[in-house]
């Protein structure tokens, strides 16, 4: 839904851009503007999830702020090319800068409502680590704002009292037959799993989140997924 917002926003604040910038280059051609509209938003929408600016969940809000900043600062310029290349000439580029201002002040206003937003539904997520420390590990307390490593045991040490007080694992290097039962286990319950795992461990009816470019496996509620059985 957040992803929809900015989206709109955007849209409005392109059009009205090119309507009172740069509108008189094709100014008789109703489809050529909105060509040139729709190009310009797909351009910095490209960058956006490109970099992951709508992974609310797996991302901090300066790395949001970066990210949509950054997707701003780049389009911005292939923009306006494009827009130089149509009149053939160097147009003005004031309106441009005000789009990009207009821009940056946008993207610190959403990514600090999203961040506000997911903080007050979902608050920080607990998590057992089950395993071997690696790198998933590390990457996840590096997600303070967002995971929160209460305890560190063994697989075989994880039971259902123990899971119930949290809201999910986040598995390293177990035996297959430790992942099952407590993949079945986080079934039942409820409860998500977080997992550093291969590509061909992924069920296409999964879901994957991405942190700091670390491939997970995610188990929403009610859904199993990732088995490799």
């Amino acid at each position: 839904m957040s992803g929809w917002i900015d989206l709109l926003a955007q849209l409005i604040f392109i059009t009205i851009f090119w309507e009172f910038g740069y509108g008189e280059t094709i100014y008789y051609y109703f489809w050529g503007n909105v060509v040139i509209i729709m190009l310009a938003l797909l351009e910095l929408e490209v960058f956006k999830i490109i970099n992951g600016g709508y992974q609310i969940a797996e991302k901090s809000r300066d790395e949001i702020l970066f990210i949509h900043s950054l997707s701003s600062l780049i389009s911005a310029p292939v923009l306006y090319l494009e827009i130089s290349l149509i009149a053939y000439r160097f147009m003005n580029l004031l309106p441009l800068l005000l789009l990009i201002g207009t821009q940056l002040i946008w993207a610190l206003i959403w990514s600090k409502a999203v961040d506000h937003y997911y903080q007050n539904r979902h608050g920080c997520k607990t998590l057992i680590h089950v395993g071997e420390s690696g790198l998933a590990l590390y990457e996840f307390r590096a997600r303070a704002d967002r995971f929160k490593i209460v305890d560190k045991l063994s697989s075989e040490a994880v039971d259902a009292e123990r899971l119930k007080a949290v809201d999910g694992l986040l598995v390293e290097k177990i035996s297959t037959a430790e992942r099952y039962r407590l993949n079945q286990l986080c079934f039942e319950l409820g409860r998500e799993w977080y997992e550093r795992c291969e590509i061909k461990d992924v069920l296409l009816s999964g879901d994957t989140v991405v942190v700091s470019d670390l491939l997970m496996s995610h188990q929403q509620k009610g859904r199993l997924c990732s088995l490799n059985v």
